[in-house]
């Protein structure tokens, strides 16, 4: 419907309006150029400039972050639980595409997560974050499983190397990319980070350790800083995909906490970040590539 397809320019113009740009006006076309579409050679904010802009082909969904105690309506804007919304609308679109034939829902594959940098998490954080996003998140709501004070189910939580993988370069990789060590730079991450019992066994390498095999992209040949999130599904298929400027951090994705003063919960974020969400891929090109970079 019409509200679908505005949905990505009041993402986009919710995210722009957290800079406070629409205070900020200027002149973004000459004379010459404001004989057709509509266009003004007037001053006006770059808020009103996108407005005229038409997003009714946008496929993605926007995924943005903005500083904040979120709450109520707003906590599902922003942020892994605006993930986990989109996740869920994107199941639901394609019903019963996930289940067995008994009618149970099937295990989804594990996530996939390629990241340059990595912030002080949590076992229970990523628990969290995994019931969010994956392609049974319909089960769950973000803002109420494994509240503060509630243990982790005993046998009901599988381990996390058979739900995650998580793609980070080795020394080797980085020496060896055509950046030399230099290309490090982009991928901070310090020992006490990444030195934990939980995350040593969902470690995977960037590249390809068959150095013959370099994948149609290469990317074996550069440090990445760009972060992606892939949910796979059976063969070619993706479930969903991410490409992301978000740290796997709670200060860009989100943490759910609770209001001491109102009981109320909120998400709580304190980077600005912006997402592209999409989903439901077949793209066999794409599958390569994982299967040459990501071992």
């Amino acid at each position: 419907g019409d509200d679908d397809l505005r949905q990505f320019e009041d993402d986009l113009i919710t995210y722009m309006e957290s800079y406070r740009y629409y205070v900020r006006g200027q002149i973004w076309f000459s004379p010459s150029t404001t004989q057709s579409g509509g266009l003004t050679d007037r001053s006006h904010s770059i808020l009103t400039l996108l407005r005229r802009y038409d997003f009714s082909c946008a496929y993605a969904v926007l995924v943005p972050s903005v500083p904040g105690y979120h709450q109520a309506r707003d906590m599902p804007k922003f942020g892994y639980y605006k993930i986990h919304k989109a996740v869920k609308n994107a199941r639901s679109g394609r019903a019963g595409s996930n289940q067995s034939s008994s009618g149970e829902t099937e295990t989804p594959k594990p996530i996939i997560f390629q990241v340059s940098s990595l912030g002080t998490i949590q076992n229970r954080w990523l628990i969290k974050l995994l019931a969010a996003i994956d392609s049974n998140c319909h089960r769950n709501d973000p803002s109420t499983y494994l509240p503060a004070g509630k243990s982790i189910p005993q046998g009901k939580t599988p381990p996390l190397e058979t739900r995650m993988k998580l793609v980070w370069p080795t020394v080797e990789e980085v020496r060896t990319c055509v950046e030399g060590y230099a290309g490090g730079g982009a991928i901070p991450g310090t020992t006490e980070k990444l030195d934990k019992d939980f995350l040593l066994p969902l470690y995977h390498r960037w590249s390809n350790p068959d150095t013959n095999i370099l994948g149609p992209l290469r990317t074996a040949r550069y440090a990445p800083h760009i972060k992606t999130f892939v949910q796979p599904g059976d063969g070619d298929e993706i479930h969903w995909m991410v490409l992301t400027s978000h740290n796997l951090s709670k200060p860009s994705l989100g943490e759910f906490q609770t209001d001491t003063k109102t009981n109320e919960r909120r998400l709580m974020i304190q980077h600005w970040e912006l997402v592209g969400h999409s989903f439901q891929f077949l793209v066999s090109f794409f599958q390569s590539t994982l299967e040459h970079s990501f071992t």
